[in-house]
This record gives C-alpha cells, structure tokens and sequence, in this order.
C-alpha cells in the first residue's frame, strides 16, 4: 500500500530580522503558526478497482526557520528549515467497502493515527513596496521532506462466494485490528507563500504569511494486513 500526505496548508505568522523593505544584504527569519492539516490518504493496488482511505487530521504548531539574502530590486532567496508538530487522525466509521481478489469484501470500521514532517529547502521571494514601511511578498519554495506515519486501523473482512468457485471460508466474517501503515519516508515538498511585512525599524520587519504545503511520499509504508499490501 502507497501513502501520499495531502496538501497541508498553514497561517504562519513571523518576526524577520532583515534589511528595510528598500534595502539588501543578508537575514535571518524565526516564525511560529498554525498548520491546518487537510489529511492523509492511504492506496491499496490490490483492491479492483484501486481504493483509498482518506481521513482528515488535526491542526497543529509549525516553527520556520530561514537564513537568505535578499537584493535592493526586491528579490529574496533563502533556505528555510521547517517543523511540524505531529498530526492526529482518526475516523470513528470510514465504511470502505472494498473487493480484494479472491472476492474478498472488506469494510474499513476505524482508522487512527499521527503523521509529522520535517522539511528543509529553498524559497524564491519577490517583495513589493506598498509605502516605507509595507510591502507585500509572493513566493515558491522547493524541499525535501521527512515524513513519519503512524496508523492503525479496524477491518472486517468476508470471503464472498462466486458461480463456481466458492472463495475459502465463504460468508464468514472476520474483524481484526492492526497496522495499517507505519514507517518513515523522504518525498517532495513544495509550497506556495504570499503576506503582508511591516518594517519596525531599518533592521526588523514582522510578517504574516499564508502557505499552501504539499509533502509527496507515494512510497510503500509497512503494514499487518496481508490482504491489503502493499499500501
């Protein structure tokens, strides 16, 4: 079975220790914010047609860090270092009901878990002036990320009989509780970065920033329920 981690998107608000908005040379930047996770999706190719199983996780503290150099046209590049507090899911019912060869209905009754990622990368910054004192930034930004998963999951699962060719233990329903995914992965991580900065003196500037994060794994994680992996 595959994972992929969705979309993460996050209100980060900052302090930015740099030149002025008009000014250049080198920076450092701490920030400290919300990241409003959207989920996590788990695939399994040996359904048919292929499933998933999505779950929405909690919002949660994230903590930037960055070191760039920006030029007097307004221009920024710098690296940034990223921590995300673990997320938790969890689903009280996800009634995916889902046949795996040999004609094995399966139905998802509960799936838990948490997911965190650390990331490390570049962004690409362009700072326009608004007055002396605002000016408004728009940006992309480029990584690796690291991620961590842990999920378990309920599921119930019943060999279902087919014209000539009964599966074993046809009609009999099994539950059982389990990993349904764990391990830990490096994936793409990308993000999309527009604010608003307010310099407080020549050399301090505040900013809001609003994020969209996206943390690509799509690699195999280990899980216990043999009728699924890989997921």
């Amino acid at each position: 079975m595959k994972i992929r981690l969705l979309a993460m998107t996050g209100l980060v608000t900052a302090v930015l220790i740099s030149p002025a908005i008009a000014g250049d040379g080198w920076y450092m930047g701490i920030g400290a914010g919300l990241d409003l996770g959207t989920g996590v999706r788990f695939v399994s190719p040996r359904t048919s047609p292929p499933s998933s199983i999505s779950d929405k996780n909690s919002s949660d503290p994230i903590m930037t860090a960055s070191f760039g150099y920006k030029w007097d046209i307004g221009l920024r590049t710098e690296l940034e270092a990223v921590y995300a507090a673990p997320h938790h899911f969890t689903s009280a019912t996800n009634p995916n009901n889902t046949n795996i060869p040999p004609f094995i209905n399966n139905v998802v009754n509960s799936v838990g878990g948490s997911s965190s990622v650390i990331s490390a990368g570049v962004n690409f910054l362009y700072d326009l002036p608004l007055s002396d004192k605002w000016s408004v930034t728009a940006g992309v930004g480029y990584g690796e990320g690291y991620s961590s998963m842990k999920a378990t999951a309920n599921i119930s699962s019943t060999p279902s009989p087919t014209a000539g060719s009964p599966a074993p233990g046809a009609g009999t329903t099994t539950t059982a509780s389990g990993a349904l995914g764990f391990g830990t992965k490096m994936g793409l991580e990308s993000q999309l970065i527009v604010g608003i900065n307010y310099s407080i003196m020549p050399n301090l500037d505040v900013y809001i920033d609003g994020r969209r994060r996206s943390n690509e794994i799509n690699r195999s994680l280990t899980t216990s329920f043999s009728q699924l992996a890989p997921i």
